[in-house]
């Protein structure tokens, strides 16, 4: 009995002095003090090692900046030098980024820049830098001039005077680049373009020269992009059934499956002839109402449309070129023959005879084709072509006999137009439409082929045959190697 009344008093003896421990515990347990700015290091601040570079991790409200940069470069045992106008606050919250990147996010909003030099972090307002970007463009020109005599006229109307035919296209990518790079500076910003070095000098702020460096990295790949244009010219000897022209409406529906459209476009009858010879009033024919087709072949099915063509009279490739152009650059297609004809001065003086200067001038006759090419994002490609068809009707003449001077009477023809293709499809052209004066032989086959007698067994006649001129035009984007 005695042993069991010691037993019972060590058991509760025991529970009173373990009950008292536990409490004094948790009455002497110091509370958790938040900290002030920065987060715990064990708890918010994690630093891995990735390489060469550590990555932070952090979470800040309304901290000082300045503080904040402290903190930085304790963690990171750099130094760091502030401009006494370093202030104001910031609320980031980053995870896993390098210190250049979170230098980043804590300056930029606030409008300050950083470098780092030799464990250093130097932070300032931004100030403004001078750099210097290559331009590998090409600048563009083109102006053809030419002054002719004679008669122009109408239906109704016929009257001597000078023809002037000025022609004057430009394509400047130096313009577009000092319009739209005096968008990207600030107030403080100056450039300057260099065209014979091909240098573009900025001096700006940090952020505005990296804008322009973006720019001028977009407009260079794609005005760098390269389209091969190959170009098939035909001409059909319209037989009997199609000496009104092709006949579209059969080859649309033929070859409704190659073909995607024909469309008309009016060659006004205003159309000029230049230099015809004096005519009296109202005896002057009006040019004839011509249309011109526009269209569109899918696919590489451009040899069965030619072979298709054969069914409107006879084939003749005239020519077949080839030319490489950059992106929105013009390229020149030129089929055709250069003129020649003399205009004479006579130059008066008194007490001397009358002197006279002949000089040469030149036209183009025949066909010349300006293209120029843009490609998209989804190598799309639209085409603004524009055809010239220029034709030699006769000569005219003036002057006493002796001195007599000619000069070439022309018919001009031309259109402008523009039309978007897929990369690999045909555009057609069709609708150029002229006679043309030929000399045909007929007589006794074969005797009429002997040599000196050969004559006296054919018949020569003259006739005029008539021609429409096809133009198949096929780009084709040049993709650089890797790409």
């Amino acid at each position: 009995m005695k042993n069991l009344f010691f037993l019972c008093l060590f058991v509760l003896l025991s529970s009173c002095a373990t009950y008292e421990k536990r409490v004094e515990k948790e009455e002497i347990r110091p509370p958790e003090i938040p900290v002030p700015f920065l987060p715990q290091p064990e708890k918010e601040k994690k630093i891995v090692l990735e390489g060469p570079k550590e990555l932070f991790s952090f979470s800040l409200r309304d901290a000082d900046i300045r503080d904040v940069l402290r903190a930085i470069g304790r963690q990171t045992n750099y130094n760091v030098v502030m401009e006494p106008d370093v202030t104001g606050t910031c609320t980031v919250d980053l995870k896993n980024v390098t210190l250049q990147a979170a230098l980043d996010y804590l300056l930029t909003p606030m409008n300050y820049v950083h470098r780092i030099a030799e464990r250093t972090i130097y932070v300032s307002r931004p100030k403004i830098e001078t750099r210097i970007f290559p331009l590998n463009y090409v600048a563009l020109r083109k102006r053809v001039l030419s002054t002719l005599r004679g008669t122009t006229g109408t239906e109704r109307t016929a009257k001597e005077e000078a023809i002037r035919v000025e022609s004057e296209t430009e394509s400047n990518i130096f313009k577009t680049l000092e319009a739209d790079i005096g968008k990207l500076l600030s107030p403080d910003g100056k450039f300057v373009i260099n065209r014979e070095a091909s240098l573009l000098v900025v001096m700006d702020y940090p952020k505005n020269l990296k804008d322009v460096g973006l720019y001028l990295e977009a407009i260079q790949g794609s005005i760098q992009r390269q389209v091969m244009i190959e170009a098939k010219i035909v001409e059909v000897e319209l037989n009997e059934a199609s000496k009104e022209g092709v006949n579209w409406a059969y080859i649309n529906a033929k070859w409704d499956d190659i073909i995607m459209n024909m469309e008309q476009v009016l060659v006004s009858p205003q159309t000029k002839y230049f230099n015809v010879p004096r005519v009296e009033e109202g005896a002057l024919p009006a040019p004839p109402t011509q249309y011109l087709r526009f269209g569109v072949l899918s696919g590489k099915k451009l040899e069965a449309f030619i072979d298709l063509l054969k069914t409107q009279g006879k084939i003749n490739i005239v020519s077949a070129p080839k030319v490489a152009t950059l992106n929105n650059q013009r390229a020149v297609i030129k089929v055709a023959t250069e003129d020649v004809f003399f205009e004479s001065t006579t130059t008066v003086t008194a007490g001397a005879p009358a002197t006279t200067t002949t000089t040469p001038r030149y036209v183009t006759v025949g066909l010349v084709l300006d293209v120029v090419p843009q490609i998209d994002e989804h190598g799309n490609i639209t085409m603004n072509i524009h055809p010239v068809l220029t034709e030699k009707l006769g000569e005219a003449r003036s002057g006493e006999a002796g001195t007599v001077v000619t000069a070439p009477i022309l018919a001009v023809r031309e259109v402008d137009t523009i039309v978007r293709v897929r990369e690999g499809e045909s555009i057609v052209i069709g609708g150029l439409i002229k006679d043309k004066k030929i000399e045909v032989s007929t007589g006794l086959r074969g005797a009429m082929d002997i040599p000196f007698f050969g004559g006296l067994f054919k018949t020569k006649t003259k006739d005029v045959v008539r021609t429409e001129l096809v133009i198949f035009l096929t780009p084709k984007v040049i993709y650089e190697k890797g790409t």
